[in-house]
């Protein structure tokens, strides 16, 4: 008599979920018992971390998402299939802060071409983790967010030149990718300073000067104003909604092939938009 295996039971797979975080706490409290599984098991200082958080999350702006296309032996970075192209469209320009087709088209396609050559292929996740840095840093106009898409690709090498430093067995390797981690530390940090003083629009220093008769002595205070003449400016957007984003365009340019990457061509996906957004 044989003995029969026993079937191997699929693993479960475990899903993390996100309720709605619009409303009051109770409201909030309500979606994560019926929609969360384990959170009676939860203590009330986590019951209460989650519902701040889905609060939080609730109220963040949403970054554009790409995927990778497929056909035969090309392949295309675009919004999927089942994405509104009108909305994809509009969170592709809040997030670059242009009105402008070409801009934003100019910019994905940099972070594709950086990630097909730092990832020897064009991974989405990657893509999308740097558009969701982008929109993030919040950029005001099209030099902001140029600023930002450089400090994405400053971090990730950044790290890459660390990871060589930590599996470096000889003295000269540490030294050389030290230098460069350090290097491009320092240059995301004088980045990230840029960033922030662009988006302030400068400072100012008032001096007040006191004097006191009696002693000759002169006192003399700072006062830091921000704003000034750049946050005036500020208040102006960089460029206005072009004609073409208000009807039906092509979304995308075409990348450079990478004759060592094995592959043709990898385009954004075009495709005609039209209709309005959807939440």
């Amino acid at each position: 008599m044989t003995k029969q295996k026993r079937a191997k039971e699929p693993t479960k797979k475990l899903v993390a979920t996100f309720v709605r975080g619009n409303g009051t706490d109770d409201e909030i409290r309500a979606r994560c018992e019926a929609e969360i599984s384990g959170w009676i098991d939860l203590s009330p200082k986590a019951q209460s971390d989650m519902i701040r958080i889905m609060r939080e999350v609730e109220n963040r702006p949403v970054s554009p998402a790409v995927s990778l296309r497929t056909d035969g032996e090309a392949q295309s970075v675009g919004p999927d299939e089942t994405t509104n192209l009108s909305l994809y469209a509009a969170r592709m320009t809040d997030t670059f802060a242009s009105g402008s087709n070409d801009y934003c088209d100019q910019r994905l396609s940099e972070i594709a071409r950086y990630s097909q050559l730092a990832n020897k292929r064009v991974d989405p996740r990657f893509i999308n983790a740097s558009l969701a840095f982008v929109n993030e840093a919040a950029a005001e106009d099209a030099v902001q967010s140029t600023l930002a898409v450089q400090m994405a690709a400053t971090h990730d090498a950044a790290l890459w030149a660390l990871a060589r430093v930590r599996i470096a067995d000889m003295a000269p390797q540490v030294q050389l990718f030290g230098n460069l981690a350090t290097k491009l530390l320092n240059a995301y940090t004088k980045q990230a300073e840029t960033l922030a003083k662009l988006q302030r629009g400068g400072e100012q220093v008032v001096k007040h000067i006191h004097i006191d008769n009696r002693g000759g002595q002169a006192v003399v205070t700072d006062q830091v104003v921000t704003g000034g003449a750049n946050a005036e400016s500020r208040e102006q957007p960089f460029g206005g909604v072009s004609p073409a984003l208000l009807g039906s365009h092509p979304f995308g340019e075409p990348l450079p092939a990478f004759p060592d990457q094995g592959q043709e061509t990898v385009p954004i996906a075009r495709g005609p938009i039209s209709g309005s957004a959807e939440g």
